[in-house]
């Protein structure tokens, strides 16, 4: 493998298992819960939004979709 192989090859993981974790969200205060699932090749990061309608309630973890960066950054697409 070449040095500009390492560059342009792809690194894919992802968990065994389904996660969850609880707690109190750093900014809202709120009871939050995160759940991580094991994902098929080339998915990617996905946030599913449960407070949406499961129409446009997954948001991908991409540069295209942040609409703020203000303190934190905000990923959002046309329903959130």
């Amino acid at each position: 493998m070449q040095m500009e192989d390492i560059f342009f090859t792809p690194l894919q993981g992802t968990v065994r298992t389904p996660m969850m974790f609880e707690g109190i969200g750093a900014h809202s205060g709120c009871s939050v819960q995160l759940v991580i699932k094991p994902a098929a090749e080339n998915t990617g990061i996905l946030f599913v939004r449960t407070d949406l309608p499961e129409t446009h309630n997954i948001i991908p973890a991409h540069r295209h979709y942040v609409s703020s960066t203000t303190l934190c950054t905000t990923l959002s697409n046309e329903s959130s």
